[in-house]
């Protein structure tokens, strides 16, 4: 029986293709090294298939870069944690199909339900067993992330600001969309008052000396953090998702194409005009072109709306001597 089971195993290994295109050390030179975030979307919109585990790791790391893109060690981490996933479900499933844990089981779980190219371009580039063996803990990474929380409430809050200054009329004619304006904004206000789709009741912001370089380390990925707060998540959003430290290794394509076009819609739309033009410069870069998507402002305070449509003086026009 072992042996029909073995010889089938090989004829579905040498019949199975992927449509991507393998490009051998990609990985490795790409998003282990360094992370190429233009790439990675790139891959993770083409809706072709890929090696068992290539897109599921790499979401993983993107997701990362995405919200700590100058936290080398933590990427490394949460794709290792992604990978520890894929191999523990892939012995599983193998240990269901072989009813037993002996040689066969291992030859199943590394060669059917994951494959040379995993191993090859994935686990030893990551560290192989040493990585392995100490990988941390997911309570660890997730304790992490939430301890950033208050960093990224702040920052979703300032790109809100951005977006209602582009859309209000009245607003924008007393007002420019700045990080010091916006903070400005933010700390005028008690923390209750920053009653919002993601920020909850008791937000504190941080500090100008805190949030300034939380701000600029993520210039070039701030569309993407924005618009995951219209991502759709169970009960909340994937914003609100990665704020209680979970990490979807998991996404439907059309959702992350959803994802993709919102966050071109604020690089373009609702960072244009702002005072410092590395917003939407640098978001614009960092993503392919296609298609935008326009999305619903979060809501604002009663008094959020008209401290900053009231209060503060006008912008001066652009030809004032």
């Amino acid at each position: 029986m072992a042996g029909k089971k073995n010889k089938s195993a090989v004829k579905e290994i040498s019949e199975r293709k992927f449509e991507l295109p393998f490009v051998e050390m990609q990985f490795r030179k790409s998003f282990i090294k360094q992370f190429d975030g233009l790439s990675a979307i790139k891959i993770l919109g083409d809706p072709r298939s890929s090696y068992p585990g290539h897109k599921e790791v790499l979401r993983a790391g993107f997701i990362a870069w995405v919200f700590f893109p100058a936290d080398h060690a933590l990427r490394k981490k949460i794709m290792a944690s992604a990978m520890l996933k894929m191999i523990i479900d892939a012995e599983r499933k193998a240990t269901e199909e072989t009813n037993t844990r002996n040689l066969l089981t291992d030859f199943y779980a590394r060669h059917i339900y994951l494959s040379k190219e995993f191993f090859s371009e994935i686990y030893y580039p990551l560290g192989g067993a040493v990585r392995f063996r100490s990988i941390d803990s997911g309570q660890k990474i997730q304790k992490k992330v939430i301890d950033s929380k208050r960093t990224l409430l702040h920052i979703f809050e300032i790109c809100k600001i951005h977006h209602f200054l582009t859309e209000d009329c009245e607003a924008k004619q007393v007002r420019r969309k700045s990080l010091a304006g916006s903070n400005k904004i933010i700390k005028s206000l008690n923390d209750d008052d920053h009653t919002s789709f993601e920020a909850e009741k008791g937000f504190r912001p941080l500090s100008e000396r805190a949030i300034e370089p939380a701000w600029v380390s993520r210039k070039a990925t701030l569309p993407l953090i924005y618009a995951s707060g219209s991502i759709k998540r169970g009960d909340g959003t994937l914003f609100s998702s990665i704020c209680s430290g979970t990490f979807p290794f998991h996404m439907s394509k059309p959702l992350f194409d959803e994802w993709i076009a919102k966050a071109r819609y604020v690089a373009s739309d609702l960072f244009s005009g702002a005072e410092d033009s590395q917003l939407s410069d640098l978001g614009l870069e960092n993503l392919p072109r296609g298609k935008k998507m326009v999305f619903t402002l979060p809501a604002l305070s009663d008094k959020q709306i008209d401290y900053i449509r009231r209060k503060g003086q006008p912008t001066p026009p652009t030809d004032a001597k």
